[in-house]
């Protein structure tokens, strides 16, 4: 599994002489703040997102390796214990990438047992894939909704502003 699952490089914070204008009122500096945190928010989501996509064809692959051990156990005949069948070495080599245990390694030759063995830990690995997926669609959506609430904080900033200016306008 990969151990990478909540790897987070948060983005440069946004600084300098346009954040901080002098000239700005406490409602439009106010809703600037709020927009740059919207931002990260979005970029935190964003990076979530390619993580999702990056699961989904993780488990994809798994699905494959999964069905593809089912056949090849399905080859050994019903009741006959002593026979093997062997592991096919593109199943092996992605068995080893991914640190899985599999039936007896010292030979590729794999009985039923230890075919229902290898469907197993592939069926364990796709889970723990799902997992991670789940976990990252959570967090997305906490982004999402800290987004959706910094964004409605800058708007109502900006009307407030856009009120007072109408008042003073106005000689009120």
């Amino acid at each position: 599994m990969d151990n990478d699952i909540f790897r987070y490089t948060p983005p440069p914070v946004v600084t300098g002489p346009d954040f901080y204008n002098q000239e700005d009122k406490p409602h439009l500096r106010l809703a600037k703040l709020q927009l740059v945190l919207s931002m990260s928010s979005k970029n935190k989501a964003k990076f979530y997102l390619e993580d999702i996509t990056s699961y989904q064809e993780k488990i994809k692959e798994c699905s494959e390796m999964i069905s593809r051990a089912r056949e090849c156990k399905m080859l050994i005949p019903t009741g006959k214990d002593k026979v093997n069948y062997d592991m096919p070495a593109d199943m092996i080599k992605y068995f080893e990438n991914h640190k899985l245990s599999w039936g007896s390694q010292d030979d590729c030759a794999h009985n039923a047992n230890e075919w229902d063995f290898n469907i197993t830990s592939l069926t364990n690995y796709q889970e723990t894939l799902m997992n991670a997926t789940k976990q990252h669609t959570i967090y997305i959506e906490d982004f999402m909704g800290q987004y959706n609430s910094y964004l409605q904080g800058a708007n109502t900033s900006i009307q407030q502003a856009a009120q007072v200016l109408a008042a003073i306008a106005k000689g009120q």
